[in-house]
């Protein structure tokens, strides 16, 4: 019988990492295109040099099938750190014979480094459903994790985050206020507040 701990990490662990790794991919090459356009030589303040309405960048695999996909109202870029700001951000990650994955806020800043991303204001992430025969140790639930703020370290493969936060699927639901999941050390930690419930295993 697996613990709750184990339930939750079963149904998180690899959905919000493959998260991270797309966003990483797609916030370096916007990175690099804004440093393309923006140019040199300009006099640095906290000021906007570059703006995209309707932002839209695909990332393909091999096959020339679209992977990933990051769309945006609006992306904007400041001069002095290299951040990227994003209004509206939706991330969906779709490959072969893995759930869909979507995560939406209503916004997003990307550290100059790109060691940080941090989701504010109705943060949800939703992982789809997946098929049998599922990677050992997954889960094949569907899977909503729900939260006013997330703050994500791709390069850690790790996300945390210090609000309330809804961990839901077919099987239950388990509320908490701070979570920290840590791919490295395969651990999920919910700091206070926790409560939850559970849905009896159908055989």
């Amino acid at each position: 019988m697996h613990s709750v701990r184990e339930r939750i990490y079963r149904l998180v662990s690899w959905s919000p990492l493959l998260f991270l790794a797309a966003l990483a991919a797609l916030t370096y090459w916007l990175g690099s295109q804004v440093q393309i356009m923006s140019g040199a030589g300009r006099e640095k303040t906290h000021t906007s040099d570059l703006f995209i309405k309707e932002f839209h960048a695909v990332t393909f695999d091999e096959n020339g099938f679209p992977k990933q996909r990051l769309v945006a109202d609006y992306a904007e870029h400041f001069m002095d750190d290299e951040t990227i700001m994003l209004t509206k951000p939706e991330l969906t990650i779709q490959n072969p014979d893995e759930p869909r994955l979507t995560v939406t806020a209503q916004q997003a800043e990307v550290s100059g480094d790109r060691d940080h991303v941090y989701l504010k204001k109705n943060v949800v992430l939703v992982r789809e459903a997946g098929k049998k025969g599922a990677r050992k140790g997954a889960s094949n639930e569907s899977f909503t994790m729900e939260t006013e703020f997330l703050h994500l370290l791709p390069n850690e493969n790790k996300m945390e985050t210090d609000q309330h936060v809804v961990l839901s699927s077919s099987s239950g639901r388990t509320e908490s206020v701070g979570m920290t999941l840590d791919d490295h050390t395969k651990e999920v930690k919910l700091r206070s507040n926790i409560k939850g419930s559970f849905e009896p295993v159908k055989r």
